[in-house]
């Protein structure tokens, strides 16, 4: 069987058919990235390209309730930052894991009702400029594109509400 890019790899896996291999997707940390290249990885070089990884585009919607996303303490090691969710949370700068969770925006019934109310759909939740700058070159690499919708248990626990309060 021919080598096949990442659409057709995807085309024929989703309709039950032999490809020539089996799809393979990844995304990185940034420190990961910062260790591979420090460890010998091409600079300039798609870390896909170099492993032969399939590619993906993504339709992104922003279901959050858009609250303002700000800088509250910055230093050379991390950064406490809010998010769209209402999540004041801890990144380390130059180590990637899950986000230390710090508070939460919404901690009750009227926080909720305030954040649903925010969440209403809208077109100005896609970043339609982004897919007019990638979708023909995401087409034309024989990519795969794929709707990312944020939802679930996960997203609730961790990014609504927080662990303890859900």
């Amino acid at each position: 069987m021919n080598a096949m890019n990442t659409y057709e790899r995807f085309s024929r896996i989703y309709n039950h058919k032999e490809a020539d291999r089996v799809p393979i997707i990844d995304w990185l940390w940034p420190s990961t990235l910062e260790r591979w290249q420090r460890e010998g990885l091409p600079i300039k070089i798609d870390f896909q390209e170099f492993f032969d990884i399939d590619h993906v585009g993504e339709i992104r919607v922003d279901n959050s309730p858009q609250f303002k996303k700000r800088t509250v303490e910055e230093t050379e090691e991390y950064i406490i930052h809010t998010s769209e969710f209402g999540v004041t949370m801890k990144d380390w700068k130059h180590t990637t894991s899950t986000p230390q969770f710090l508070d939460h925006a919404i901690k009750d019934p009227d926080s909720w009702k305030i954040a649903k109310e925010c969440m209403t759909p809208s077109r100005d939740r896609v970043d339609w400029d982004f897919l007019r700058n990638n979708y023909k070159n995401w087409r034309k690499r024989g990519s795969w594109v794929e709707a990312v919708l944020w939802f679930g248990f996960d997203i609730t626990h961790a990014w609504v509400a927080g662990t303890e309060r859900i």
